[in-house]
């Protein structure tokens, strides 16, 4: 994850002016960080220290000599708190990941597991218990603040302020005013090699240890996230690797009322109704777009809360979000109802060609967790002579005035939703199958022509033309992706699939849209690329809209079924061979994926690991990879479970019919498709998913054979196979295809469980002619 570093003068920026009204016990919590975000040091309260080892879940700080001064006490009602703390001198830290995958991880970037550096100045941020526990007993001594070192303070305060992604403050009040767990602690970290690392723990959340380095891109500094990781996976069986969930609130319904204009310009008023899960709740976050302000927020009560934000729209990308925190007026607690009504402003993102093209994007309302799934009410304002496609049903639409005033609902419930407004040109597709039953419901197609041949002028040098009838080729695509997944899901979109044009990279699956990139949009090309993504942004429809994923952890699933649905599109109208070149442009792709950052090369991580594979730079490399091994941890699975015998995939086909049918509107972990995967293996497969999914090994395997007549039994083979890059307990199922002189054919599997593997298949009828080690790419491997 990049985190944009910006130079503030105070830790955390201002309160909302419109806080005003709000109630006594939130006054005071406001006014607790409004001074917190201007912490000064206490130059009367410096204290020495000698041999001090402050151990705090998998950090170490080993404090060999050097003085600690305490910013100025905080006033929290009629109590005074030091919650931070300024170290300079000597000394050393250790960072040890309690878990493997993040101990590689870690190493992948700083090549150590276990990271040790000497510091020379620390910045630390804590709770009460910590103080108490470390420094409750200290004895001041005289002491001198240099301007070297008011300077040194004041960069690491900035450094901490001008992370978007992270509410230091906010999450610390929460943990003082509802302790729970481990102390809260956030440490700034400067060495003697002049590297910066950010070690954090918050309790509240369900991956309390983040581990970030600072970097420097092009004189930017910025905070890259390397480690993030609940306690409590701490075995390799990856359980629990997902934490324990502690959201505090569970979203009924979003009730939108926006407005948009042609120039971008955004208003709303957005009602989120909600369940306590846990209490007592009073403070809670949420996730907006760095381009969309908070006007006000109300309770259901009507009175005004107090909203906490660090970052007044400086930023422009559509897809970046930022934190916000709200201050409830009181405690709620468990099972009470909470409904805010959130009044925001902004600007939307369009695309730069003189047409309309404004999109929502995905956090144009405040959101409460990224997976939560709620009901959406949506009232859209626009312009009059636009379309709107929107998430959802469309339950009215009509013209006042100038506006075109659009409603929707997306239910069931939904991990999220969005619109777009365009004026492009509005064709509607029918199916022409002759058998009614078999027919697929009409597809409207948004499209500008004139638009695309500007772009085909444009890039005449690279000899890019335009088919005049690319848009009835998507809607083909669009129709025959749909019938593959019908039967291999036993399910197909209720209503009418809107199908239009984005010039953003970004993309979003949204309920009953599918966006589709400006360059598709321009010609097909005979290799299958256009094909293959036209399908796979269908396939979202049924994996990232009916089902989603519960964390990061487990978003390889629904990437990677809807990647591996449109290679079965392929196979299906492209036949085997092509089908059989993009296995191998895939697994090309998961070889050689290689990240720089700022000179520092690393393989692409496991991709359990879900963005952080690619996030440390944003590679599209990486990201490529990330994609295409989870696309192939499908393909294995399948070759797995084919009978070789008849060629038939049944079993497959069941498995993602049950598993989509049972997951169906729900969040899926890695753990509820493992349980379907040993359903129809008939076998446990932890093996194969800490070798795949939380993996990163790729097996090299050495082939040889022999064979031998052998009078009165037949032919003799003889094998051997040596395993290479992996490491000693890794196995897996690989085929053998055996080719005999009389033409037949077999393929039996080998359960390669040792580096150096010998087998013997005796009695055979005939000579065998040729022997394929591997056939169909049916393994992530090199075959030498």
């Amino acid at each position: 994850m990049i985190i944009k570093t910006k130079i503030l003068l105070i830790l955390l920026l201002v309160f909302s002016s419109f806080a005003r009204g709000a109630s006594d016990e939130a006054e005071k919590l406001s006014n607790f960080l409004g001074k917190a975000g201007s912490v000064t040091p206490d130059i009367s309260n410096f204290i020495d220290v000698n041999n001090l080892l402050i151990e705090h879940q998998d950090l170490k700080l080993n404090i060999s000599k050097g003085k600690i001064v305490f910013v100025q006490p905080i006033l929290l009602g009629t109590e005074t708190l030091t919650i931070a703390a300024y170290f300079e001198g000597t000394g050393d830290f250790q960072f040890l990941p309690s878990n493997n995958i993040e101990r590689e991880q870690l190493n992948r970037y700083t090549k150590s597991d276990s990271l040790t550096r000497p510091f020379k100045s620390v910045f630390l941020l804590f709770s009460p218990d910590f103080f108490h526990q470390y420094f409750k007993e200290s004895t001041n001594s005289s002491g001198t603040f240099d301007d070297a070192s008011m300077a040194n303070y004041k960069s690491m305060l900035e450094s901490l302020g001008g992370e978007s992604q992270n509410l230091y403050l906010f999450e610390l009040l929460k943990s003082i005013s509802n302790p729970i767990g481990r102390p809260f602690l956030t440490a700034l970290i400067n060495t003697d090699f002049s590297e910066s690392f950010i070690y954090m723990y918050n309790p509240y959340s369900s991956e309390e240890v983040q581990f970030l380095r600072k970097i420097i891109d092009n004189n930017n500094p910025s905070f890259v996230l390397i480690n993030s990781y609940s306690q409590y996976s701490l075995d390799e069986s990856y359980r629990s690797i997902n934490g324990r969930n502690k959201d505090q609130l569970d979203i009924i319904n979003y009730d939108i009322d926006a407005s948009v204009s042609k120039s971008q310009d955004y208003k709303s008023s957005v009602i989120l109704r909600s369940k306590v899960l846990t209490g007592p709740t009073q403070m809670v976050e949420f996730d907006l777009g760095e381009t969309i302000m908070v006007d006000s927020l109300l309770d259901e009560n009507q009175n005004k809360v107090i909203v906490y934000d660090n970052n007044k729209i400086n930023g422009t990308e559509i897809d970046r979000t930022r934190k916000i925190g709200a201050i409830l007026n009181k405690s709620y607690s468990y099972g009470d109802t909470l409904s805010l009504k959130f009044y925001l402003s902004g600007k939307l993102s369009e695309k730069n060609s003189g047409d309309i093209i404004i999109y929502a994007g995905t956090n144009w309302y405040p959101k409460y967790g990224q997976r939560e799934r709620a009901i959406y009410d949506m009232t859209i304002r626009t312009d009059a002579g636009t379309h709107i496609i929107g998430a959802g049903d469309r339950m009215e639409r009509k013209k006042s005035g100038d506006a075109l005033i659009t409603t929707w609902r997306v239910i069931p419930a939904a991990s999220s939703a969005t619109f777009l407004v365009s004026d492009l040109m509005k064709f509607r597709i029918e199916d022409q199958n002759e058998y009614e039953e078999e027919k697929i419901k009409p597809i409207d197609i948004y499209y500008d022509r004139k638009t695309h041949q500007k772009i085909a002028a444009y890039r005449e040098s690279e000899q890019v033309g335009i088919e005049d009838s690319v848009y009835y080729e998507i809607s083909e695509d669009v129709m025959n992706a749909i019938r593959v997944y019908k039967y291999y899901y036993n399910s197909s979109p209720n209503d009418v699939l809107a199908v239009t044009e984005t010039m953003f990279d970004y993309r979003e699956s949204i309920p009953g849209t599918v966006m589709l990139g400006y360059d598709t949009w321009i010609r097909t090309d005979p290799f299958g690329n256009e094909k293959l993504y036209r399908a796979r942004e269908v396939a979202r429809q049924w994996w990232g809209v009916e089902i989603d994923y519960e964390t990061y952890h487990d978003k390889w699933i629904t990437d990677g079924l809807s990647l591996y649905s449109s290679l079965l599109y392929i196979q299906r109208v492209m036949k085997n061979k092509v089908f059989m070149e993009k296995i191998q442009e895939f697994k090309d792709a998961v070889y050689s994926a290689k990240h720089y950052i700022t000179g520092i090369e690393a393989e692409v991580g496991p991709v359990a690991l879900g963005h952080r594979t690619f996030y440390l730079g944003k590679s599209k490399t990486y990201e490529s990879a990330y994609n295409k091994k989870s696309a192939l941890i499908f393909h294995m699975l399948r070759n797995l479970m084919i009978d070789f015998s008849t060629m038939k995939d049944d079993k497959f086909t069941a498995m993602l019919q049950e598993f989509y049918q049972r997951y169906r509107g729900k969040n899926v972990t890695t753990a509820h498709f493992q349980q379907i995967v040993e359903k129809y293996t008939g076998i446990k497969m932890d093996w194969f998913f800490k070798q795949w999914v939380y993996g990163t090994d790729i097996p090299e395997y050495q082939f040889s054979y022999t064979t031998e007549l052998i009078p009165a039994e037949g032919y003799k083979l003889s094998g051997n196979v040596i395993t290479n890059n992996v490491s000693d307990d890794f196995i897996m199922y690989v085929p053998l295809q055996i080719e005999f002189e009389n033409g037949n054919k077999a393929i039996v599997r080998l359960l390669i469980d040792s580096k150096d593997y010998n087998f013997v298949l005796p009695n055979l009828p005939n000579r065998p002619k040729e022997l394929i080690f591997n056939p169909f790419e049916s393994v992530l491997a090199r075959v030498k």
